[in-house]
């Protein structure tokens, strides 16, 4: 996931403009990565797909998957969309996620 991949470059304490010079030209290298690549470095937190919208999403698709625990994937992912929530991003972007990763990478999560 992007998000992570540039959160984690920064708990790395690398610049987050070299992740996309890391990724140029491979199969990683996409308008998507690079356009909302620019809004997680632009600060810019308006939604084009708010993160309580992917919440509910993943929470259809673990009902679908069946019992709890089905797909640890899925289970994960809605662990992590649900913290991001519950810190105040439900109403931006789906990349804001960002943030509750970089809180538990960087320890202040």
């Amino acid at each position: 996931m992007l998000s992570d991949a540039i959160a984690l470059a920064r708990s790395f304490g690398l610049e987050s403009e070299l992740f996309f010079d890391a990724i140029s030209g491979s199969a990683s290298d996409s308008a998507y990565a690079r356009g909302k690549g620019a809004r997680i470095l632009a600060g810019n937190r308006t939604p084009q797909f708010a993160l309580n919208a992917l919440l509910k999403d993943l929470r259809l698709a673990q009902a679908t998957a069946g019992s709890p625990g089905a797909n640890l994937l899925l289970d994960a992912l809605e662990r992590l969309f649900t913290a991001a929530s519950d810190h105040g991003h439900g109403n931006e972007d789906v990349v804001w996620v960002y943030d509750a990763i970089d809180a538990q990478t960087s320890g202040k999560g």
